[in-house]
């Protein structure tokens, strides 16, 4: 899974997070690559992708510090160009990075 991990779309990183999260698996090496993956390919994520992948991270307790900056990050460009409509989205990441400790969040600047 590791080898096919720089092919994946934003989607399938999406996926593959949230169904780590619901399976429990918490295994470091996997959960690295995963958000590796992520921080690549922030640019391409929908907000609710971000929001399922952030969850993801926090059910496992799991914090990844540049997946947590480049969510931020990016959530906060999306605010700048986009629609306000994304706040279910919004909220969700704020709770995750909340619930990591995380809060170094540009979004509450």
């Amino acid at each position: 899974m590791l080898d096919r991990m720089p092919q994946c779309s934003a989607q399938q990183i999406a996926d593959m997070a949230w169904s780590l999260a619901k399976l429990s698996v918490s295994d470091a090496s996997l959960l690295h690559a995963v958000a590796r993956a992520a921080v690549n390919l922030r640019c391409e994520f929908e907000l609710r992708d971000l929001s399922s992948t952030m969850w993801a991270f926090a059910r496992l307790r799991f914090a990844d510090v540049p997946l947590l900056e480049g969510v931020s990050h990016q959530v906060v460009d999306e605010l700048s160009r986009r629609r306000q409509g994304e706040a279910r989205s919004i909220a969700s990441i704020a709770w995750s990075c909340a619930t990591l400790g995380y809060t170094e969040l540009p979004l509450l600047d």
